[in-house]
Order: structure tokens, then C-alpha cells, then sequence
């Protein structure tokens, strides 16, 4: 809407108005009622704005940016508002990312998960991770970039991307029995829509069972709590082709055990804000300890991420964490280069672990 004579002090009083007459309106449809939210981005017209686009693009920032704050309210664009600055800076990635998916400027790199114990040493574990190439930049980590492609809606064409490209490589290597599993993150928004599911499942098939086998799926909590009868859905289809199932940050949420109880999950990957501190921090421990002891009455298989120091990687193996993951153990390569050196990093873990510089953080 555009409103004309009218200061930024009335136009706040108007959207304010439109957020109340809102919360009032109820949507009928299929013999239910349903609640509308209105958030509102709020822009004076002046001599900043170079053009008409500029304009738009800064009231759709502050539009997200009232969702962000709680939604059902009004945001009103400043200069100095950080908020509506790392919004821009979201709309600047977004046309990147569009240019980088039709250049094909992704590489896959692949971080390996070891066996805590000797004794469950078996194939190649590893997360298959996305990294940008930028001519300026180098490679770039999808720290970076993911919010942008959450935000503008992309991240289903870069999950395609990453599940189709992980595939491939798959299909190349001549000793597929030497792997165990190969895991492969989804956004929410694949979670959630079904014709993802279906692509992904067109893909998987004409893979092969071989291929299929290697596979598991990383779904997060936050994605399932959304999405949850198409997660259940879709799950259920992905464990008929072979392909296994991670939940992922577990513990993050409030509903993870329930979750056990109801999807076909085959691994959890705990959280790592409960491994980077569990030797410091006793209530992280024994929030450790009561995720393993609820795997195993499941039957769920445990994965330990963001394990950074020898003393941490000890005691997960105390608690009876199955399988690691961290900087300590190895540092992100590009996938073609892990894929060759296969017979190393599927090497038992504990006992042996390599040399490298402690690293609080992973990607």
C-alpha cells in the first residue's frame, strides 16, 4: 500500500490499525477457522531511494524482519537498523546463489564420522558438505550463504543440487561395499515439499540399491516439527529404497524422545552444544548420557558432532556414543579427495587420534 500526505508517524498508527483489524479476521475453508498474522514493513518515500526497486526491496526487509521479531507487528526501516542491513545483504546473496547454481560454482567437501570403539570399525562414515567457489572469496562456507537461501527460498534447488552431485560421485567408485554411509543434509523447505520428496525419490531409485544403501538423510528437528506428516511420509518412503535416516540436533528441541517413538529414524546426531562443554558442564552430561541410554531401548544408532578435544572424545566413548565427529578427528576435504583416501578415514578413531589443532567450531 501506498500512503500519500501522511507522515511516518500516521502510517505507523495505520498499520497498527491493519495488524488489529486482523487479529480479529478469522479464514474459513474445509468447515475449519483459521487465525491470520500480519506482519508489516513500514518505508517513508523520500530522496534516499534511487528507484522504485530499492523501495520494495527495503520494505520486504522490514517485513521479514517484523516476522523475525515475533510477527503480528509493525517494522519501520531506519538507516542504522542492523536488522534490515544483513536483509539487503540476504537479497545480494540470493542473486549469487541464482548465478552459482545455472554456473554449477558448488563443490561437494565431506567431513569423516569414526567409530568411537575399535570393535565397530567398518566402511567409510562421512557428512557430505556444500562449499560456494567464489573468484574473490575462495571457497566459501555455508554459513555464509544458507540463511539467504532459506529466506529466498532456494534451498531446495541447492539440496537437489547436493543430493544429485553426491549420487553421482557414488555411482563412480568401484568399492562400494568399503562404505557404510554417506549422510547428506535437507533443508526444511525439501522436508516439507513434496515434489522435492518425489524428485528425490525418482533419483534414488534409478541410483540403484547399491548406491541406496550408502545413503542417509539428515532431517533436522526444526524441519519435522513443521513438516511432520510429510517427514513421516517421506521417511517411510526413503527406508523402502534402503536409504536410512539422521535426525539431526537432537536435544535442540523440546519434543526430540517423542520423535523416536514415531519416525523411522536409524541414527541421532546429538547436538553440539552439549559435546563442545560435556567435560565442564555436569547437566550437559548427563543430558548425554540420557540420549544414549534412550537410543539404545530404540534401538538408534548415536553420533556425537562438534568434538574438538581428546578428553571429550574419551568420554563419549565412556558414555557409549557410538560413532564422532569434529575438527579433532578431520577437517572438511573436497569429497573426490576423502572418496580416494577412503581406507584411512575409515580407520577406528579412539586410541589413535590424529594431531591437529583444537577447533571450537565446525561447519
Amino acid at each position: 500500500m501506498i500512503l500519500e500526505h501522511c507522515t511516518v508517524e500516521q502510517a505507523h498508527r495505520v498499520a497498527q490499525q491493519i495488524c488489529e483489524r486482523m487479529e480479529d479476521f478469522r479464514f474459513s475453508h474445509d468447515e475449519r477457522r483459521f487465525r491470520v498474522g500480519t506482519s508489516i514493513g513500514l518505508v517513508p518515500l523520500d530522496q534516499r531511494w534511487q528507484n522504485a526497486t530499492a523501495v520494495m526491496q527495503a520494505a520486504d526487509a522490514a517485513c521479514y524482519a517484523a516476522k523475525e521479531a515475533g510477527r503480528h507487528r509493525v517494522h519501520a526501516w531506519f538507516d542504522t537498523d542492523e536488522a534490515l542491513c544483513l536483509r539487503q545483504g540476504d537479497m545480494q546473496w540470493a542473486t549469487r546463489l541464482e548465478q552459482a547454481l545455472d554456473g554449477n560454482h558448488f563443490e561437494l567437501y565431506a567431513q569423516a564420522i569414526k567409530p568411537v570403539a575399535q570393535s565397530d570399525a567398518a566402511g567409510l562414515h562421512l557428512e557430505v558438505l556444500l562449499r560456494l567457489r567464489d573468484e574473490d572469496a575462495g571457497v566459501v562456507l555455508p554459513g555464509a550463504f544458507l540463511p539467504a537461501a532459506e529466506r529466498f527460498h532456494l534451498s531446495g534447488r541447492l539440496d537437489r543440487w547436493v543430493l544429485h552431485q553426491a549420487i553421482a560421485q557414488l555411482a563412480l567408485q568401484t568399492h562400494l561395499h568399503e562404505f557404510d554411509t554417506v549422510c547428506i543434509n535437507l533443508s526444511g523447505q525439501s522436508v516439507g515439499d513434496r515434489a522435492f520428496h518425489q524428485r528425490a525419490i525418482d533419483l534414488l531409485t534409478a541410483a540403484g540399491p547399491e548406491v541406496c544403501r550408502c545413503i542417509c538423510l539428515e532431517i533436522t528437528e526444526t524441519a519435522i516439527i513443521t513438516n511432520m506428516a510429510e517427514a513421516a511420509s517421506f521417511m517411510t518412503q526413503l527406508h523402502a529404497l534402503g536409504v536410512r535416516v539422521a535426525l539431526d540436533d537432537f536435544g535442540a528441541g523440546a519434543s526430540s524422545f517423542g520423535y523416536l517413538k514415531s519416525l523411522p529414524v536409524d541414527f541421532i546426531k546429538i547436538d553440539g552444544q552439549f559435546i563442545k562443554d560435556l567435560i565442564d558442564d555436569p547437566l550437559d552430561d548427563a543430558a548425554v548420557r540420557c540420549f544414549v541410554d534412550v537410543a539404545r531401548v530404540v534401538g538408534v544408532k548415536t553420533v556425537a558432532e562438534f568434538v574438538d578435544k581428546p578428553e571429550v572424545l574419551a568420554r563419549i566413548g565412556d558414555i557409549g556414543i557410538d560413532y564422532a565427529q569434529g575438527y579433532l578427528l578431520h577437517q572438511p576435504e573436497p569429497l573426490e579427495q576423502v572418496l580416494r583416501e577412503r581406507p584411512v578415514l575409515a580407520a577406528p578413531s579412539r586410541g589413535s587420534v590424529p594431531q591437529v589443532s583444537t577447533v571450537t567450531t565446525a561447519c
